[in-house]
């Protein structure tokens, strides 16, 4: 689904120039949905902006379905590639109603007017989608976002996602600002989400918890570098202890065991 392939990335500043990914390579199959692990400054977050068009590499090439977008716009990006951030106010228009702001999302690219679909048969849709989601907000469709709670407001911003079908879905540190018993809720129906849609997902975590039990694959980055790459089945013997023992000797093979 996608491939970066010999990328160099740096931010210089007026005293020094920082390296953050040198000849790096990396592949991401249909239908991965990938967590990623590493300390500040491992380059995560970097790696999402790239594929997501935030910023542009200094050299080599990123494809999406052996197309080449390396120097596609993000705006341009997004048609096929979402993004779901850490600050709650990053996925939704929280001046507009929860109904406005699903409307949007589905109508991404198209024309039309949002008070012409005021009245759309979609309001039911919607309604039935969010009582799946079990936090009452069926009853706030006329809602402002500003007036939702963040796990509210993070599970808009997924449902938003979904109905702009996109063929990537990239979920940066999403449940890091939630309480652990909200920040469970909003992950289970990102992994419903993504299992239903069949979504390749890249998720960037600091929950150890979260890396472990969701997605297929699991990776841990260090210095602009992957450093372990295992398939999710390879994982039901780790724990958080072993797991942080791994990052130290990432070729320690016993941890599995």
């Amino acid at each position: 689904m996608i491939e970066l392939k010999n990328i160099d990335k740096s931010f210089s500043n007026n005293v020094e120039t920082h390296q953050i990914f040198d000849d790096f390579s990396f592949k991401i199959n249909q239908g991965d949905f990938i967590c990623v692990l590493g300390s500040n400054g491992a380059g995560k977050s970097t790696l999402l902006n790239l594929i997501g068009g935030k910023i542009k590499p200094c050299n080599g090439q990123i494809l999406l379905e052996d197309k080449d977008i390396t120097s596609l716009d993000e705006y341009k990006r997004s048609q096929n590639i979402t993004r779901i951030f850490q600050d709650v106010k990053l996925g939704t228009v929280e001046e507009l109603t929860v109904f406005e702001n699903l409307l949007m999302a589905e109508n991404k690219n198209k024309r039309f007017n949002l008070s012409f679909m005021k009245n759309s048969k979609r309001k039911e849709f919607y309604k039935e989608k969010l009582k799946e989601f079990e936090l009452n907000l069926e009853d706030k469709l006329e809602t402002k976002v500003m007036s939702l709670s963040g796990g509210q407001r993070q599970c808009i911003a997924i449902l938003m996602a979904k109905l702009m079908n996109p063929k990537v879905l990239l979920l940066d540190e999403h449940t890091a600002a939630l309480d652990p018993k909200t920040s469970t809720k909003v992950m289970d129906i990102t992994n419903e989400i993504i299992k239903e849609e069949n979504l390749t997902s890249l998720m960037v975590t600091h929950n150890i918890s979260h890396a472990l039990d969701y997605g297929n694959r699991l990776i841990m980055m260090d210095k602009g570098k992957v450093i372990v790459d295992i398939d999710k089945k390879r994982t039901k013997n780790l724990t958080k202890e072993k797991l942080l023992a791994l990052f130290k000797n990432p070729n320690d093979q016993t941890l599995f065991s």
